[in-house]
């Protein structure tokens, strides 16, 4: 059983792959805004060998002293403070979020992530975006142990928390676009004996109403893809024949839609 889930809830990331402190009134990150995705640098630079330091004279009295130089955060606590920024902020697209949640993930940087938006819920616990997040790093992590071959024993944890943190963003704000998207999508991989596909049905139906009255968003097609997949495995061909073709209609430069009609049309 712990290995089915780990296969259902790791494929609830495939979308994703394929796509310190920040508040809402903040402006984006510079790194950010200049050129996202950008790859982090987070290896920590090698510290400096012990050397003995020569004896200098001691300055006279018109010799101006030296200004004492302001410590700088080494680069590793810059990426990171960066990476949180981007991952919490409301003016970074959902694209450029899974690019950076690519990053640190390659890097081995979730749980270091996690850590720091567990600070950031506590002192900020009507953050919508921050607890989006930590919903997202507890599917990041799951993806990582179907990557790594972790312990398996985690992954219905992780399933449930990220659920559980999706759920408490949307109670804080039930019209988040990101934070439906992510509850319904990884709950669409859920163990059919758990019956929450006509939930999910349900909340990607609404989330596709709700989208026509935003600013169109590449993002808004994955909603329609997968809402045409829970239609097909629900038995409802026609359905999802429709909703994919609705999908292509509103998105024609998206690829993956031609695919999901041909899938959804056959037999």
């Amino acid at each position: 059983m712990k290995t089915i889930l780990l296969v259902i809830f790791a494929a609830a990331l495939g979308f994703a792959g394929a796509m310190v402190i920040v508040r809402r009134d903040r402006p984006v990150p510079v790194a950010v805004a200049e050129s996202m995705p950008k790859p982090l640098t987070l290896e920590k630079k090698p510290e400096a060998s012990a050397t003995v330091a020569p004896i200098t004279p001691a300055p006279t009295a018109r010799e101006p002293q030296p200004v004492a130089e302001t410590a700088q955060p080494d680069a590793v606590t810059v990426a990171l403070a960066t990476a949180i920024d981007t991952v919490t902020s409301p003016q970074v697209s959902f694209g450029q979020k899974q690019a950076m949640w690519n990053q640190l993930r390659a890097a081995g940087r979730l749980d270091e992530v996690k850590a720091s938006l567990e600070k950031l819920a506590t002192e900020n616990p009507q953050d919508v975006q921050v607890r989006t997040a930590l919903g997202e790093v507890q599917l990041q992590k799951l993806r990582s142990i179907m990557e790594t071959g972790g312990d398996p024993s985690e992954v219905p944890i992780l399933g449930m928390q990220a659920d559980r943190y999706f759920s408490q963003a949307l109670g804080i704000e039930p019209t988040n676009w990101e934070a439906q998207f992510m509850k319904a999508a990884a709950m669409a991989h859920w163990p059919p004996g758990l019956n929450k596909q006509a939930e999910v049905i349900q909340r990607l139906s609404d989330l596709a109403t709700q989208q026509d009255t935003m600013a169109p968003q590449p993002e808004f097609a994955q909603t329609y893809l997968i809402l045409g997949q829970q239609y097909k495995a629900a038995g409802q061909p026609e359905k999802a024949t429709q909703t994919i073709q609705l999908a292509i209609g509103k998105f024609p430069m998206n690829p993956n839609l031609v695919q999901a009609l041909a899938d959804v049309s056959k037999p």
